[in-house]
């Protein structure tokens, strides 16, 4: 192909059109381009990153552990606030109204294996991400571990039969 009378020549192909710094394409795309550079760039500092995040991570070890446990407290506490006031906020047996005595009873009795399977805080993530499912309660911590003694019968009702 012959180059038009307005288009540069390349030098290192005489016969083919200029494309950058004075080259052809194919022979463009095999000089060390700023692209290259840049790729170059990024691994080092890709490289360098992870060093001084490992780094931080060794120093910093305590600070972070220290804010991740508050933070991972605070919204646990929330969680539960905002379940026990969903469920009512008093015990379902005794209607104990103190806050720091309820607990979250699953009504079945599979407490157990729903914590061995989800964990704690995510119970109260899927009660909440469920829609506040009936298949759990709030009883304060005495009619909880009463009902767990008794075969799932609480004290209190015991006394009423």
């Amino acid at each position: 192909m012959k180059p038009g009378p307005r288009a540069k020549i390349a030098t290192c192909h005489p016969g083919k059109k200029h494309w950058a710094r004075n080259l052809c394409r194919s022979c463009y795309y095999k000089q060390p381009t700023q692209r290259a550079n840049g790729l170059e760039r990024a691994r080092r500092n890709r490289i360098n990153r992870a060093a001084y995040s490992r780094i931080y991570s060794k120093t910093h070890r305590r600070e972070r552990t220290a804010y991740t446990t508050a933070f991972t407290k605070k919204q646990s506490r929330k969680l539960r606030l905002r379940i026990i006031k969903q469920y009512g906020s008093a015990c379902a047996c005794c209607g104990e109204k103190e806050v720091l005595f309820l607990t979250i009873d699953h009504v079945k009795g599979n407490g157990k294996q729903d914590r061995a399977k989800h964990g704690q805080l995510s119970i109260y993530r899927r009660i909440v991400k469920t829609g506040f499912p009936p298949d759990y309660q709030i009883l304060c911590y005495n009619c909880n571990c009463g009902r767990s003694l008794n075969g799932g019968i609480c004290p209190h009702q015991l006394k009423r039969l």
